[in-house]
């Protein structure tokens, strides 16, 4: 077995070429016009970069990596269904701007401590065909350039509604996101709309005379919710509106730690936008928030 992940997506989602991306990126970054800050954690969304990388850019625009050893990043699973967390077999993932390398150390001490069995491996085949996790690896190799930090990759499964499940979920990560060198990643896309998504039910509250501007109000209320870290508000508007946001799951976990968290944070909105502006229930969009929670 090879000891890494390839780009599996480059070359499609993105591309291959290292200049032309690197120059696409620092073109977006440019654009986004934002100042670095003290990120502890983010929402990020995954989509091919020519329609999420406006919002990424202003996320990871705005991350000062300087104190930065570890980046855990978790993502949803859309390749195969599986309950609980997987980390990778391999020992680095490839970018196009080069290789990262993860944290085995801290995947072993995560692994020998799971009394519960919540965690495993996924097969290198479903690693290399999900794309969660991969889009934020040529963001997050372009933001480090060589610093030596390395990725805590998981991916995030059916985790459920119960508020108990989830801290049980969250329990072995909480002495990492307590530690300030360790960032965390949360990777999402929010509103699916269309009949290919299967959602075309918005609620009465988020009326507005265009369908686009209903997905952005039902989505930033998802926003708000979470910039006030409450999980049981999250996993209420998820029951309510059954919002297709596919992250949710890591979403909830990330709301679980910083309701543990021991410093003083905030958490804001820096970019949304939609891959198509939905006029009609036959048009599809995906919608894309970019998330910060800064220590104060």
């Amino acid at each position: 077995m090879e000891n890494y992940r390839r780009a599996y997506h480059s070359g499609s989602w993105y591309t291959n070429k290292r200049e032309v991306l690197k120059t696409k990126i620092e073109e977006s970054f440019k654009s986004a016009n934002v100042q670095k800050q003290n990120v502890k954690a983010a929402i990020c969304p995954h989509a091919g970069y020519d329609y999420s990388l406006e919002t990424n850019s202003h996320v990871y625009a705005s991350i000062d990596v300087e104190n930065v050893k570890n980046i855990f990043i978790l993502g949803p699973n859309h390749h195969i269904y599986n309950k609980g967390f997987l980390f990778p077999r391999v020992e680095k993932y490839e970018t196009p701007f080069g290789f990262l390398q993860i944290n085995k150390q801290i995947i072993s001490d995560i692994i020998k401590g799971d009394t519960h069995n919540l965690y495993n491996f996924i097969d290198p085949d479903d690693d290399e065909e999900e794309h969660s996790i991969e889009m934020q690896l040529p963001l997050i190799k372009y933001i480090i350039k060589d610093k030596d930090i390395k990725i805590v990759p998981i991916y995030v499964g059916s985790i459920g509604n119960d508020l108990e499940k989830i801290d049980l979920f969250a329990n072995p990560l909480k002495k990492y996101f307590q530690d300030q060198r360790n960032l965390f990643l949360f990777s999402s896309d929010f509103c699916h709309y269309g009949p290919r998504f299967r959602f075309t039910n918005i609620l009465q509250k988020y009326s507005d005379a265009f369908i686009f501007k209903q997905i952005e109000n039902m989505d930033k209320d998802a926003v708000n919710i979470i910039s006030h870290h409450d999980l049981t508000g999250f996993v209420d508007y998820l029951n309510e509106t059954h919002n297709t946001i596919c992250g949710s799951n890591p979403i909830k976990i990330m709301l679980n730690l910083l309701q543990h968290y021991s410093a003083s944070v905030s958490t804001k909105l820096m970019h949304y936008s939609q891959s198509n502006h939905a006029k009609s229930r036959s048009d599809s969009s995906v919608s894309y928030a970019g998330v910060i929670t800064t220590v104060n």
